[in-house]
Parts: structure tokens; sequence; C-alpha cells
């Protein structure tokens, strides 16, 4: 199982990007045109991701009902295919979805557990390795994005670490730092102080 998960989401980072009328998501169900799927509140008018408000991505017609259904607390993450197809759309070449990919499944990880908790310790140690600038910028610009959310990663990260790489922890870790190191030419002193703190969120939830 842990095999077959991992290779789909390998698989994700080198795969083509979709037509635009397409929505992201590989399988479940695919929204209607004439559909409006999630009902905005006034304070998701007021949420900035990305500079899009929240309702813009509750009604975007390429981001799937189960995305939206996560991120309103209409269901809990569960090993349901749709839910574990959901986390191959984190990579999708699409600018404008993919940052509501990100938040809908970091706002998943302090409810993970069982196949769960796995699948996306597996996602989140690749985004992390293959995304490492997108990763720390979405944490220096996003105000939506909180402390106890990058610790979350953290957390699902060193649990992928405890189950891949027993007796050999520390190696690991130091060879996720430098790759996110080596993959954030761009990132300026406070994202390289962001590198370190989450190194060492890993290593505290990683003894």
């Amino acid at each position: 199982m842990r095999l077959i998960l991992l290779t789909i989401l390998l698989l994700s980072c080198n795969s083509k990007q979709t037509k635009n009328a397409m929505p992201d998501i590989i399988s479940g169900e695919i929204p209607s045109e004439s559909k409006i799927i999630s009902q905005p509140n006034k304070t998701d008018n007021l949420k900035k991701l990305s500079d899009h408000s929240i309702s813009f991505y509750l009604n975007h017609r390429q981001i799937p009902n189960v995305c939206k259904d996560l991120y309103t607390n209409k269901r809990s993450p569960s090993d349901d295919n749709d839910v574990l197809a959901l986390l191959d759309s984190i990579f999708t070449n699409n600018n404008e979805t993919r940052p509501f990919y990100f938040l809908t499944l970091t706002k998943t990880m302090e409810k993970a557990d069982g196949a769960y908790a796995e699948s996306i310790g597996i996602m989140a140690k690749n985004f992390v390795e293959k995304r490492s600038e997108e990763f720390i910028k979405y944490f220096a610009n996003e105000p939506m994005l909180t402390k106890k959310d990058f610790e979350e990663w953290a957390i699902s990260i060193a649990g992928e670490i405890q189950i891949s790489f027993e007796n050999s922890e520390n190696e690991e870790i130091q060879k996720l730092k430098n790759t996110m190191i080596n993959n954030c030419s761009s990132c300026n002193n406070q994202n390289k102080l962001l590198i370190d703190d989450f190194v060492n969120l890993i290593k505290n939830h990683c003894p």
C-alpha cells in the first residue's frame, strides 16, 4: 500500500498539466458547470489566500467537491479513494488552484490518523523536497497559515521519517534540510530562517 501511494505521489510531480477545462483531481466527482458546489459565507469573502478570497476557491469549477467539503468540515479526513486522490492535486501545475489544495490539506493534518495520516506524511515529505521554496513562501507570506499549521507539517514529516528511515532518522533529516536549502535559491534570510525552524520542529517530533 505504501509503495503504491509513494509511486502515485512521485509520478504526480512529473505529470503534464491537464487542460484548464478539467478538474485538477485525477479521480472522484467532476463538478457540474451549472452546479454551485459550496455556499460561501460573509467571513469567507474577507479571508484572502494568494490574493483571492476563499469564496473564489469554493466556487471554482476546477476544484472538486471533496476538497471544498474538507475545507468546510462537511467531510473528515479518511482513506476514502476520493480523499486520498486529493493528495495528488497539491502537485497540480495550476497556479490558481494549488494554494487552496495546500491550505485544505494542511488543515486536515491535525485530524489525520490511520491510513490517511500515513498517506499525508508521504505527500508532505515529497512536497517539501520537490517544492521547497513554494512551501516556505506559503508560510512566510500567507496569513491564513499559522504556526500551528507549520508544526503540523513537521509532525507529518517526522512520522514519515520514523516509519521509512528507522535508525537513520538524523541522517534523513539532515538530507531533507540540505535539499530544502538547495531548492530555495531565491529565498531571503527570513525564508532561510524558516527552513531552520522547520527542521528543528521535525527533530523535536522525531527523537
